[in-house]
């Protein structure tokens, strides 16, 4: 079930593989501090909002 990516180390050798099961689309607008402290990325929602507007922009 789900979608299987592979990742390759600089020899082109199998290295890690990443098994999506789900994908969630929402709009920009519904964003939530949930969401984004799942990503691991970004302090905060204000925090997202930005590095996401600029890059989008």
């Amino acid at each position: 079930m789900g979608r299987v990516d592979l990742a390759l180390d600089w020899e082109g050798r199998p290295a890690l593989a990443t098994r999506t099961l789900a994908v969630e689309r929402i709009t920009f607008d519904k964003m939530d501090e949930v969401r984004v402290a799942q990503q691991g990325e970004f302090r905060d929602l204000a925090h997202w909002s930005l590095g996401y507007e600029a890059y989008l922009t």
